[in-house]
C-alpha cells in the first residue's frame, strides 16, 4: 500500500533526525510518531486481542501532534505505555552510544542495550491495563512482559536500522560487492 510505504519512509526520516536531535520536545514528537508505527506493525505479530487493544488509544494525546500532521489515514495513535517504552528506549540507546562511542557492530551491544531498557521497567506500572490479563497466565508466558520485550525489540531495530543506514563507516561495500559486476560482465 502507498500509505505503508510513505509511513515507513517517514519513520526512517524521523529516526535519522533522532540521531542529531537535541530539542527534547521535537524528540518526543518523533518518538510518538514512531511509537504509533510500531503499534501498527505489532498487530500483524500479536494474536491476543487484549494485548492488541493495549497498544492503541482513540484519543489524541500530547505526543500525537506529528501523527496528526502526517496522517493520511494509515497511522495509529499509540497508548502512553507504548510511547513511554519507546522514549525510555531512545534515552538509553543514546546514553549507551555516548558512553561507548560505537555503532553497535557487535550483537552483544544490542543485547546489552535491550536488557538495560528492560531492566529500567522492572517494578514499573507500564501496560497497567494488562494487570488482570497477566495474572491469568503463567509467569513464563506473561503477555505483559512479552509485549514489553516486543516493543523494545521493534524500537531498537528501527533505530539501529536508521543508524547503520546513515553511517558511512558501516555501509562500506566489500571488495566482492564492488567487483561483482566487473566479474559478471567480464565477457567470458
Amino acid at each position: 500500500m502507498q500509505s505503508d510505504k510513505i509511513s515507513l519512509e517517514n519513520v526512517n526520516t524521523f529516526a535519522q533526525v533522532l540521531n542529531n536531535e537535541s530539542v527534547p520536545e521535537h524528540l518526543k514528537q518523533i518518538v510518538g510518531y514512531i511509537s504509533g508505527w510500531i503499534a501498527r506493525k505489532m498487530v500483524s505479530v500479536l494474536k491476543c486481542e487484549v494485548c492488541i487493544k493495549s497498544l492503541f488509544t482513540s484519543k489524541k494525546l500530547w505526543f500525537h501532534k506529528l501523527i496528526s500532521i502526517k496522517d493520511m489515514g494509515g497511522l495509529c495513535y499509540s497508548t502512553e505505555s507504548v510511547f513511554t517504552v519507546c522514549l525510555k528506549s531512545e534515552y538509553i540507546l543514546k546514553a549507551y552510544i555516548k558512553e561507548n562511542g560505537l555503532y553497535f557492530t557487535r550483537n552483544e551491544d544490542i543485547v546489552i542495550v535491550k536488557n538495560r531498557i528492560l531492566k529500567s521497567f522492572v517494578d514499573s506500572n507500564i501496560f497497567s491495563e494488562l494487570n488482570d490479563h497477566a495474572m491469568a497466565q503463567t509467569p513464563t508466558l506473561n503477555h505483559r512482559m512479552l509485549l514489553l520485550k516486543a516493543v523494545i525489540e521493534k524500537y531498537v531495530n528501527v533505530r539501529l536500522h536508521s543508524e547503520h543506514k546513515n553511517n558511512p563507516e558501516l555501509n562500506k561495500k566489500s571488495k566482492r560487492q564492488k567487483r561483482n559486476k566487473l566479474n559478471l560482465f567480464e565477457g567470458h
